[in-house]
């Protein structure tokens, strides 16, 4: 979760700084995850890992930097893990529509959206905030 934090600081300061790329050295097989879930909704072109996996290359959309800051929180930390069950984030997404969720389902370990998690009916650990 350390190494999630860790990569999530970095990407907010490319962001801020309309950075390109950032390189990471520190990543799990969880940050992956997300990564590939960020990528799939578009916050990131791609990332690349180099051949020993010792380090990461994320590169960010050149438009995305300079049209607007798109920000992202993490809800659970180290220290204090935060589940959603099905029907708390039905609520949560009817009061919040600002932004999408990302949700770590805990029977399958997969890394989704909040609304995939609706569509399955299922809950689990709420590791990020995508604001929009």
């Amino acid at each position: 979760m350390l190494t999630l934090l860790q990569t999530i600081n970095s990407l907010n300061n490319a962001i801020l700084l309309s950075k390109t790329q950032i390189k990471i050295t520190k990543f799990n097989n969880l940050t992956l995850k997300v990564l590939l879930t960020l990528q799939r909704l578009n916050y990131i072109d791609s990332f690349l890992l180099n051949n020993v996996h010792t380090q990461c290359t994320i590169f960010l959309s050149k438009k995305q930097n300079t049209v607007f800051f798109q920000q992202i929180q993490s809800v659970s930390t180290p220290h204090k893990f935060i589940y959603i069950t099905y029907s708390d984030l039905v609520k949560l997404k009817t009061f919040d529509c600002s932004g999408e969720y990302l949700i770590s389902s805990t029977h399958n370990k997969i890394i989704m959206t909040s609304d995939e998690a609706i569509r399955h009916h299922t809950g689990g650990l709420v590791l990020l905030k995508l604001n929009f």
